[in-house]
């Protein structure tokens, strides 16, 4: 016998700075049997409907990297729209205040130029929003570091012409500010990706496949690229290059690409077209954008399997990897700690304020950021 259903309209939570349509998580609907009813993605400003069962007293829950979302009950026939919202950390619902003193930091933009130097750019070309907004240029490969206070410097690699906010970070050891991007689709499946959220990857990923438009966002395009290597998926990051084709190739994302196209060439068996790109990404030396290609460098691509007679440029490869990731922090953007973005290192020395660089302070309640 079929059971009546009826829809409800799942509204996504705001998230500052996100564009209307802009992927900022996903959500599930669980029966009173814990049994999922549906996932769908969560857009800002929309509304996404879901099928339950007519009556049913349903839970509506989600995930997004720009807030935690407070669960909600919702019965069928009878909830015709619910709008998810941020839950409230302790320290908003006790109305208590901080006792952590504020801190001091500096920011600052470095560009490479055409014959691969890395040079401090002018803090004006950073064009500052708001309190926490920073926008990168159109020129290339750019690295925003943050430092100040008893922290190492941290290097972030950043795509250019996109918008980014810092984030205080006080409570972690990673550093005092985290660089993240402003309501980036492609940032969501990331976080997903490195925090081993499979389930809300894949609903996010389906996007992407679903919605030929979306496409054209490097760390959205790069997100499902990476998905689709860390599950050994080999037909669908073949039919992702195919799609892909040749976007990239003058971007700081072209690093990216060749750690996919290595990747595959290895699950293809094909030693040539693999020491050629491990050849390429060692000439380059430049680390992917994304820390999942990092990773996925280091852990399958540095060293060429025995079986292969094509030559080994593994080692020099290997070469370029190693500091970086010895001063890696937990990031989904390559990150890592470096007075230089050429010179990572796992305890750069603490330094005060540098030429070219713009302040910035974290209050006393470690949520609140401001840049002078």
């Amino acid at each position: 016998m079929s059971v009546a259903t009826t829809h409800v309209d799942i509204v996504a939570p705001a998230v500052p700075g996100a564009m209307p349509g802009t992927v900022v998580g996903a959500a599930e609907v669980l029966d009173r049997g814990n049994r999922r009813l549906g996932r769908v993605p969560l857009r800002a400003e929309s509304s996404i409907p879901v099928e339950i069962p007519h009556e049913e007293r349903c839970l509506v829950h989600g995930w997004s990297p720009y807030l935690s979302v407070q669960p909600i009950l919702v019965t069928g026939g009878r909830t015709q729209q619910t709008v998810l919202s941020a839950r409230r950390t302790n320290g908003e619902s006790s109305g208590g205040e901080e006792s952590c003193r504020p801190a001091n930091g500096w920011i600052r933009l470095w560009g490479r130029e055409p014959d691969g130097q890395w040079t401090v750019r002018d803090p004006s070309d950073m064009e500052t929003g708001g309190d926490t907004t920073v926008a990168t240029p159109l020129c290339g490969p750019a690295v925003l570091q943050i430092g100040g206070g008893r922290r190492r410097p941290v290097c972030t690699l950043v795509p250019e012409g996109s918008l980014f906010t810092l984030r205080p970070t006080e409570r972690r050891l990673q550093g005092l500010v985290e660089v993240r991007p402003v309501a980036d689709s492609g940032f969501t499946p990331l976080e997903a990706l490195r925090l081993g959220e499979w389930g809300w990857a894949d609903v996010v990923e389906r996007v992407w496949w679903d919605e030929p438009g979306v496409r054209g966002t490097p760390l959205f395009d790069l997100a499902v690229a990476y998905l689709a290597c860390r599950r050994g998926n080999l037909e669908r990051a073949g039919r992702w290059r195919q799609v892909t084709g040749d976007r990239y190739e003058d971007s700081p994302a072209w690093i990216d690409v060749l750690a996919v196209d290595a990747w595959l060439a290895r699950r293809r068996g094909e030693w040539r077209d693999l020491a050629s790109a491990l050849a390429r990404l060692a000439d380059a030396k430049r680390t992917p954008l994304v820390a999942e290609g990092l990773g996925l460098l280091a852990a399958e691509l540095s060293r060429l399997p025995l079986e292969s007679r094509a030559p080994h440029p593994g080692e020099a490869l290997r070469q370029v990897l190693t500091p970086y990731l010895r001063a890696s922090p937990p990031s989904s953007l390559t990150s890592f700690t470096a007075a230089h973005p050429e010179e990572p290192q796992p305890r750069p020395p603490k330094r005060a304020r540098p030429g070219d660089s713009l302040p910035f302070r974290v209050e006393r309640d470690m949520n609140t950021l401001r840049i002078h």
